[in-house]
């Protein structure tokens, strides 16, 4: 057995441990068999890399040998590679990825220390010509690091350029398709713009840039402006041309070279989000046309900046944009149609909104210099609710329906002429701040009311003027109702002027007059029957006659005082009221001065007063009547006169009439000292 198992070694010895002719990598002629070489094969100690268990490997028709896992080794046990030839020693090597080969220390053989290929298989599932590992979305032969982007929103060149670039454009159809429309839009001149219709349900993007087209959007389609692009040209065309259904978004439109409207609307359509700029005029809605504007900037413009015509429902809808510099009207509308502006600022335009029909209604308003505000006439009827003028410099006019006004202020400018055909047409100012407002020697320098049912309520009257009547003249039926009325100047009636009405007697109630001037009437001038229950006068002066009140009034039906003060008012005559036919009731006269009548002077002999419970206190008069000069018929019961301080004083002493004084007229005095 010892024989036998040494010559097995001896012969192992001379085909192992000797240097094979075929072996090129050896580097030696003596491999000697090391214990610790993890390396390759050994045939008789066990490689811990490529261990062979001698069952592993079908078809070793070698030995126990060990043998490489990657193939049938059939010539040797040297371990081998199957990815390739090695031509210099018939050893197989990975030829795909760089040869690291190294030397083997324990046996001084040559081997591969990359025998597991871990490199991934060449694949380009799109046929694009970059791999998938180098591209970003292999499905789509449009995307790879080489491709050109569009104006789609998509990035197709894998991070390598921005996404949509400027001076692309692109459109995706209703079918999920796009197509790329940069050459052909590109190709359009100012003079000749491409002309381009979308088909139902498209959607148009445009990138960047400046673009000479003429679009026309239908059926739901739309247009989307990517950095804000810009459509312009000079050709007799419209930009664009909104249909039912329609939206444009982020795009700029500048038709200044043109007379046509730079947007159109003949549908139900939307825009938003961009500048309008046109020759003549903006916006032009017609027909069926239903255009909402939202955050547009629509400027100098010759015309009107929008308009409106009459159609199957025309109308439009302006949110949260400004209007300026306008040659026309900011909105004008004709015929049956609407218009609705929502926190939308107008500056600088001929007109603020025109219109003949329909209707208007504006909240959240601004308009500064616009030289006239309104214009209404026909059978237009509006709602204003928070709307603020400034600067005008013609006065608003409204010759129409009804009309609303609540919240709003007008200042520096001037006013309303209020003058509807119908003179029983409704008009309401509620809540309303009059500030500045200034008719020259005109009629109301905040309202001028003629033919109509007109009603001032809880608003602010301040530091107006006229010629008559320096916050209101009115040829009509009036009611005020608890309005305050402070520093108005006129000719005559500081504040208010009431003119003889065959509508109706005018209506002044819980109002507040404060610090009003005139040369007749300080703050009330009325040639009308008027009733005053529950108001203030206090402060208010006439260079001439009634510091309060100036009643010029001769009618059946006298005009009415009740539950009022009158308070530290003066006048040439009549320091508080200078009356004609007045019947007062309840009321308290203080500290009033005029030269004769301190509180209430009349003096001719139609004149009639009929007073029934007024107070008269600390009231004077230069010449005579402390508290009344009176030359007419007198009556008054239940009155009460101020004695010690509060007590009412002629300069001219008691002669004179120390509360009254009765120049001549008939007589009936059931109060004390009356003096004919």
């Amino acid at each position: 057995m010892r024989g036998r198992l040494s010559c097995w070694m001896l012969f192992a010895g001379a085909c192992a441990g000797q240097g094979s002719p075929n072996d090129t990598d050896a580097g030696g002629a003596d491999d000697t068999i090391d214990a610790h070489d993890t390396d390759v094969a050994d045939t008789d100690r066990t490689d811990t890399d490529l261990a062979d268990a001698d069952t592993d490997a079908a078809g070793d028709t070698d030995s126990g040998a060990l043998v490489d896992t990657d193939a049938v080794d059939t010539d040797s046990a040297v371990v081998m590679d199957t990815d390739a030839a090695d031509t210099d020693s018939g050893v197989l090597v990975d030829t795909d990825i760089a040869d690291t080969d190294v030397v083997d220390t324990d046996s001084g053989l040559v081997v591969d220390t990359n025998v597991v290929d871990t490199d991934p298989p060449l694949v380009d599932l799109d046929m694009d010509g970059y791999p998938s590992r180098l591209d970003c979305d292999d499905n789509d032969p449009m995307t790879n690091p080489g491709a050109v982007q569009r104006c789609d929103g998509v990035d197709h060149t894998c991070g390598v350029s921005p996404i949509d670039p400027d001076g692309t454009a692109a459109v995706l159809h209703a079918s999920g398709e796009w197509s790329d429309l940069t050459d052909l839009f590109a190709s359009g001149t100012s003079s000749a713009p491409t002309v381009y219709a979308t088909a139902t349900g498209d959607t148009v993007r445009l990138c960047g840039g400046t673009w000479a087209l003429a679009l026309s959007l239908t059926n739901g389609s739309s247009l989307v402006g990517v950095n804000q692009p810009t459509i312009a040209h000079s050709a007799s065309r419209s930009g664009i041309r909104a249909g039912e259904g329609t939206v444009v978004s982020g795009v700029d439109l500048d038709l200044s070279a043109t007379d046509v409207a730079t947007l159109e609307a003949t549908g139900l359509s939307t825009f938003r989000g961009g500048a309008i700029h046109g020759a003549n005029w903006a916006v032009f809605v017609t027909g069926a046309g239903a255009l909402t504007l939202e955050d547009a900037q629509i400027h100098d413009t010759t015309g009107p900046a929008i308009s409106v015509w009459p159609g199957l429902g025309a109308s439009v809808i302006v949110t949260a944009s400004t209007i300026t510099h306008v040659g026309g009207a900011a909105v004008q509308t004709y015929g049956e149609t609407a218009a609705t502006l929502k926190d939308v600022s107008i500056v600088d335009a001929a007109k603020g909104l025109a219109a003949s029909a329909g209707t208007l209604s504006l909240t959240g308003v601004t308009m500064d210099m616009v030289d006239q505000p309104f214009d209404g006439g026909g059978t237009v009827t509006a709602t204003l609710d928070d709307v603020h003028v400034d600067s005008s410099n013609t006065a608003s006019a409204w010759y129409a329906g009804e009309l609303t006004v609540t919240g709003s202020s007008f200042t520096k400018g001037r006013g309303w002429v209020l003058s509807p055909p119908d003179p029983l047409t409704s008009i309401r100012f509620d809540t309303c701040t009059f500030d500045g407002m200034d008719a020259g020697l005109s009629y109301g320098g905040g309202l001028y009311v003629t033919g109509s049912n007109v009603s001032v309520t809880d608003s602010t009257f301040t530091n107006n003027t006229g010629g008559f009547g320096g916050a209101i003249f009115a040829f009509s039926k009036i009611v005020l109702t608890g309005s305050t009325f402070t520093g108005n100047h006129a000719q005559s009636g500081g504040a208010v002027y009431l003119a003889e009405s065959t509508v109706g007697p005018a209506e002044v109630t819980d109002c507040t007059f404060k610090d009003n001037s005139a040369n007749w009437g300080g703050a009330v001038y009325t040639e009308a029957a008027s009733t005053f229950p529950r108001d203030s006068f206090v402060g208010n002066m006439a260079h001439a006659g009634g510091g309060g009140v100036y009643m010029s009034y001769s009618g059946a039906d006298p005009s009415t005082i009740t539950d009022s003060t009158f308070e530290s008012n003066t006048a040439e005559t009549g320091g508080g009221a200078c009356m004609t036919h007045l019947t007062t009731s309840g009321n308290t006269w203080r500290g009033n001065t005029a030269t004769n009548g301190g509180a209430i002077y009349a003096y001719t002999q139609r004149d009639k007063l009929n007073l029934r419970g007024d107070a008269f206190y600390a009231n004077a008069a230069a010449q005579f009547g402390g508290a009344i000069g009176w030359g007419p018929t007198l009556s008054g019961q239940a009155l009460i006169f101020g004695t010690g301080a509060d007590a009412n004083l002629p300069n001219e002493g008691a002669s004179a009439g120390t509360n009254v004084k009765l120049v001549d007229g008939d007589v009936s005095c059931s109060f004390s000292t009356c003096v004919p």
